[in-house]
């Protein structure tokens, strides 16, 4: 089931009648259309949090090249969820308002029904986030995050690419960026904030450093 949604500059609006169910895992998502063109240059993230619930419980999801988002099952109960987005792009930040999203009761009862073990997205996300970035791999133009041998997040496209020249990176706090060493240009890889995760020990930011060809991120306990 997907719950669409408008986006007009700060303005979020619900544009469907759907009427999710409680306990769904793996199910429900969220689809974001944007309809004003400043947040076409921005990194967009969705923020899903149980209705009146504190700022701590919030979980935020990076919206796929369609807008969408799944629903962490966290915060799928009967009490219902806020919905809003927010856009990053190199020092500019787009906010908008919450939606309330209401939730049917369901008869499903965790515990008396049979069933198979299964980990809902965000739990994937965080068993990916554990493992700790540890490596970039670079093959036919494309440079990916590695973490335990497991891809983490999108490839990144090198346009121009030649055997040659030279990549370094570097952390400004927000974003792991990287460049040629013969450009001036830095370009986003991913932001700090999707490598160790809204649930994270606070303040564990990673150093990182180049080893074989290889980005690897240090976490000091």
């Amino acid at each position: 089931m997907i719950l669409d949604f408008q986006v007009n500059k700060q303005n979020l609006i619900r544009a469907d009648t759907e009427q999710p169910a409680a306990q769904s895992m793996q199910y429900l998502m969220c689809r974001f259309t944007f309809q004003s063109d400043d947040w076409d240059s921005m990194e967009k993230h969705a923020v899903f949090r149980k209705y009146l619930s504190d700022s701590i419980d919030a979980y935020t999801l990076p919206l796929n090249s369609e807008g969408v988002a799944m629903v962490p099952s966290e915060v799928i109960t009967a009490r219902g969820f806020e919905a809003s987005v927010y856009g990053y792009n190199d020092g500019q930040r787009i906010t908008t308002n919450k939606i309330y999203i209401s939730i049917q009761e369901t008869g499903y009862e965790q515990g008396k029904v049979p069933s198979v073990p299964a980990h809902d997205l965000y739990e994937q996300l965080l068993d990916a986030m554990k493992k700790q970035v540890n490596g970039l791999s670079y093959e036919s133009g494309y440079m990916q995050l590695m973490a335990g041998g497991m891809s983490i997040g999108e490839r990144v496209r090198v346009s121009g690419t030649n055997e040659t020249r030279e990549i370094e990176f570097t952390n400004d706090g927000t974003y792991i960026k990287w460049r040629y060493t013969d450009s001036n240009d830095w370009q986003q890889l991913v932001s700090l904030q999707a490598i160790t995760g809204p649930q994270g020990p606070p303040g564990a930011t990673p150093e990182f450093e180049v080893r074989s060809g290889r980005l690897i991120a240090k976490y000091n306990e």
